[in-house]
């Protein structure tokens, strides 16, 4: 499910105020983009302390962060990609 960026706007407001339907919808529409910028990091292809499944839930709790903390000046994808990014690291 692709978001336009109104709609990103109305279910990031919705979900930083509680809405637990919106912050659902959001995340599922983004889960590919966890997984993608999970996939593009070095530890994806080497043995790591960290399994790949450890890996993708590191993604998913940065995104829900993400989620909570985006701020419509940049594009969500942006933002989340950095911040899946920093957590994972």
């Amino acid at each position: 499910m692709r978001l336009t960026p109104e709609q990103e706007i109305v279910l990031a407001t919705l979900a930083q105020s509680g809405d637990q339907e919106a912050q659902e919808t959001f995340f599922k529409a983004n889960q590919g983009l966890a997984l993608y910028a999970v996939k593009k990091m070095p530890q994806w292809a080497v043995e790591s302390a960290l399994t790949r499944d450890d890996l993708i839930q590191e993604a998913y709790i940065a995104l829900l962060y993400a989620i909570h903390t985006w701020r419509p000046e940049k594009r969500f994808a942006t933002y989340a990609r950095k911040v899946i990014v920093g957590r994972v690291r």
